[in-house]
């Protein structure tokens, strides 16, 4: 199976790493990037961004650079483009916008209600959404809410 190419927020890189616990949903998205389940599409305008509000929160400045490091071998990198005329929400995440319509990406996974967009191209959906319709292209039954 050809991986999907996903633009995944700042938001949920941070929520992973500087507030989340093991089997957070956050956590499994970035799980599910690093096991080959999509690719990750950055540029360095977001692995900057992610790098600072990781820090910003709290993280660890050099667990931050192992987590950007690895980030970048599994990744694929797009350049940044000024050129390509967006309209968002909020202007701080113009970028993000680009970068996944320049990547092709399947979706913009985040918790950034600016970038929740389903009817947008490529969509942005929320983590639940994300996470559903991943399950769904892998052929993976749905999550239930209780254990069977």
């Amino acid at each position: 199976m050809n991986e999907p190419l996903v633009v995944v927020d700042t938001s949920i890189h941070v929520a992973s790493e500087a507030f989340s616990k093991k089997g957070s949903p956050s956590r499994e998205v970035i799980a599910r990037g690093a096991g080959n389940h999509f690719k990750f599409a950055v540029s360095e305008l977001l692995l900057r961004e992610i790098a600072e509000q990781l820090v910003g929160n709290g993280v660890d400045p050099e667990f931050v650079a192992e987590y950007l490091a690895n980030l970048r071998v599994i990744a694929s990198h797009f350049d940044d483009r000024e050129d390509e005329c967006v309209v968002c929400a909020d202007p701080d995440d113009v970028f993000v916008m680009v970068l996944a319509r320049t990547a092709e990406a399947w979706c913009i996974v985040s918790y950034d209600h600016a970038l929740v967009d389903e009817n947008a191209t490529p969509p942005g959906w929320s983590i639940g959404a994300f996470l559903g319709r991943l399950r769904e292209r892998r052929g993976e039954p749905p999550r239930t809410p209780f254990p069977i």
